[in-house]
């Protein structure tokens, strides 16, 4: 939990960099004899990750560009090259900044001035640098910045969101200005470490959220990896240290920032460091939240909030919500509890839970993530009710109902301390039957036993189960396959799962129309999933969208939440959506801290909540019907006639728009043919057709629908009316108005 204190200290910044060009004043006045330069930095920097030069001492020259002494914690400063970066590298392939580790020492020496520095080369968490351990590097001040020679000027070169990887070696401790779009990925390190994590141009995703676990998925796994960047403090310390000055310099209360949204970087160039495996943008001094606007970024609102649920569809909206450890139970009472510590946190907890499933809309809510009240003590379904009474003082007494825990899991011993709920709007769902489980402890002794309950709607049966598999945390290395751990287990969880739907479908009292719903952390590619799909079931969320998630972890977007729904009711669903109010959201607007938003739906949870519509009357299928008539053999181009092509052509083009389309004829396509089709007793008007794709064809030239002409040429008109016409059975065709009537299968 984050250690939130308010403190009277500040840092005093004593130099600000105004331009990308580094030119400070110091009062410092330059050494007699500076040592001899043996090296450039850019040889000692080298082209690939190492230093060609590791354990050899070497004298470099440049000038200072950042300093992390003092508070910051690093212990060192950083020079470049004089005259080095901007449009013009004269060193292609080899850096021309490197960090000073300088230990204890103090130098008298600041920002813009030119140097000489002495020590051995090391590699230091994959950063090159002078001085180790012991043995610091020496600095010996060689000018002034107030007097340096403006050809000594460094300059910031760009970083584009484009370089990425082994490819930003090049820029290794050099002054940088990001170009292009860096997004915010995650917030998650920022109040311990002061950290943003950044994606280059667009957010990354999963690599198993799109691709089956394998050789193509951990490519993107490592691309992801290569192109993730932070935005950094200048502290190697963390902010509830007590020798860190203030608070974070990124995020406020007042100021709404999510992932997706872009940096607007300030005036002061970064130095491009690499440390701790990862590639930062470190401001030029370690700034905190009074730092001035010169070395703190903004940020530019590209993934705004969604204040309204999404709209799905059909007449049966189930939603599935992680409802973040809904402990009527605090910590502060009993240490097994999993929620908030205080009452006042688990008020402002309940109100935004209870803002978000109200306004989520929907008839039936698989919840995960709330108090197994057994487990503590106390009664069955106790927090559950508590919930429900919140739910309904807020939306209205009776509009909503919970389904009772089913009694065999009123039991501890076998049962974890979250469980898995269902509630639901009696106005649109009535319960048939008692809940049931599965109680198989070879199965569910690490993870949380589904709950099921059938539900009648517009006269049809359909079965929620609610579903929450062993997540993927664990100790030690975790498995290559870039599924986590406990996938094994989650894959066995699965099948036990669809045995399950398969007793539902053999039961007589239900039907076989089944919504698996729940954060089965596993993403939408991973083995327990394909359970399902590769048995015909429909994971809604990854079939009918093509970028919408419900999870944030470590930059990469995914979906741990599913609603999965039987073959037989995969027609009948209409849509499926996330509602993204609470993954890209800071974790410090959820109920435990200071920028909380008491009431609103916003960090409600650290799940999105995900919802499915279904058509009970089955989704209706616009049908549009192509006809003509009086062919005639007419197969060639000439005389006015453009011929079969020009008609295949103009079928297809309909067809493309709608495959739900149809070309039939009204007759007189055989008959009074041209010459090379008679004297082959028509059959090549017969092929071309078939080719076309004729459905059926009266033998009348009257039709059966009333149409209208959509497409007709003049050359196809005379001498007999020609013309290819469209009618539509749902809906306003595009091009003319034209009737329409319902067609709808049923959903049983």
């Amino acid at each position: 939990m984050h250690n939130h204190r308010s403190r009277s200290t500040r840092f005093s910044v004593g130099a600000i960099a105004t331009s990308c060009a580094i030119a400070l004043a110091t009062l410092t006045a330059p050494a007699a004899f500076a040592a001899d330069v043996t090296a450039t930095i850019a040889e000692v920097q080298g082209t690939t990750a190492s230093s060609p030069m590791a354990g050899s001492t070497v004298t470099v020259e440049g000038v200072v560009t950042a300093d992390y002494r003092g508070a910051s914690g690093y212990r060192g400063i950083v020079i470049q090259t004089p005259g080095s970066g901007g449009a013009n590298d004269a060193t292609p392939g080899a850096s021309d900044g490197i960090f000073l580790y300088l230990n204890n020492e103090n130098p008298p020496v600041a920002l813009g001035d030119k140097v000489t520095a002495t020590g051995p080369v090391d590699e230091r968490f994959g950063q090159t640098q002078l001085g180790a351990g012991a043995t610091p590097a020496t600095v010996e001040l060689v000018t002034a910045a107030a007097n340096l020679d403006p050809a000594d000027l460094v300059q910031a070169s760009a970083l584009d969101a484009s370089v990425v990887g082994n490819d930003r070696e090049s820029l290794e401790s050099m002054l940088v200005a990001p170009t292009g779009d860096y997004l915010v990925s995650s917030s998650h390190q920022l109040y311990n470490f002061g950290t943003l994590w950044l994606s280059p141009s667009e957010l990354a995703v999963k690599s198993t959220e799109t691709t089956d676990a394998g050789d193509a998925a951990n490519a993107i796994a490592a691309a992801n990896r290569a192109s993730r960047i932070f935005l950094d403090d200048g502290y190697s310390i963390q902010i509830s240290n007590g020798s860190h000055p203030g608070e974070q310099p990124y995020f406020s209360a007042d100021t709404v920032v999510r992932n997706g949204d872009t940096v607007d970087f300030p005036a002061n160039p970064y130095i491009l460091s690499y440390g701790f495996d990862d590639w930062r943008l470190q401001p030029t001094i370690a700034i905190n939240d009074s730092s001035p606007a010169e070395y703190r970024p903004t940020f530019a609102p590209t993934n705004p909030r969604e204040e309204s649920a999404p709209v799905v569809g059909g007449d049966f909206k189930v939603s599935a919500f992680n409802v973040y450890n809904y402990f009527t139970t605090l910590t502060s009472e009993d240490p097994d509890a999993r929620g908030a510590d205080t009452s006042e946190e688990f008020a402002i907890q309940q109100s935004k839970i209870v803002a978000a499933i109200n306004s989520l809309d929907a008839d039936v809510v698989g919840l995960m993530e709330i108090e197994n009240s057994v487990k503590l003590r106390g009664e069955l379904d106790e927090a559950l009710m508590d919930l429900v009474g919140a739910l309904n003082a807020a939306a209205g007494a009776g509009t909503w109902d919970y389904v009772r825990t089913p009694a065999d899991l009123n039991d501890a011993v076998i049962t974890d301390f979250i469980t898995n709920a269902i509630i639901f709007k009696p106005a649109a769902a009535t319960p048939v039957g008692d809940s049931f489980t599965q109680v198989d402890e070879t199965v569910w002794d690490i993870a949380r036993e589904p709950i099921a309950q059938t539900f009648e709607s517009n006269g049809e049966l359909i079965t929620v189960v609610a579903n929450h598999f062993k997540s993927k945390g664990g100790s030690g290395t975790e498995p290559t396959d870039g599924q986590g751990f406990f996938n094994t287990e989650r894959v066995e969880q699965a099948n036990a799962v669809k045995a399950l739907v398969d007793s539902i479908s053999a039961d007589p009292a239900k039907s076989d129309q089944v919504v698996l719903v729940g954060d089965f952390n596993a993403y939408s590619e991973e083995d327990p999933v394909q359970v399902f799909t590769s048995a015909g079931y429909v994971d809604t969320l990854a079939a009918l969208t093509g970028d919408q998630y419900t999870y944030t972890f470590d930059g990469e977007l995914g979906s741990l939440d599913h609603i999965i729904v039987s073959p037989s009711l995969a027609d009948n669903v209409t849509n499926a959506a996330v509602w993204n109010i609470n993954s890209p959201e800071w974790g410090d607007r959820g109920y435990a801290f200071g920028a909380t938003e008491a009431g609103t739906v916003f960090r409600s949870s650290d799940h999105d909540p995900i919802s499915i519509g279904l058509s009970t009357e089955a989704v209706p299928v616009e049908i549009e019907i192509l006809t003509t008539n009086d062919f005639h053999g007419r197969i060639e181009a000439g005389g006015g006639v453009p011929g079969a092509a020009q008609l295949g052509g103009m079928v297809n083009y309909w067809e493309a728009l709608n495959p739900n389309t149809t070309f039939v004829g009204a007759g007189d396509f055989v008959g009074a043919t041209t010459f090379t089709s008679f004297i082959q007793n028509d059959q090549p008007t017969i092929d071309v057709l078939n080719e076309i794709g004729l459905d059926t064809s009266s033998s009348v030239t009257t039709n059966s629908i009333r149409v209208v002409p959509m497409l007709t040429t003049a050359s196809w008109m005379p001498p007999t009316g020609r013309t290819l016409q469209r009618t539509s059975t749902t809906g306003t065709p595009t091009l003319q108005p034209t009737t329409s009537t319902s067609c709808r299968s049923s959903m049983a």
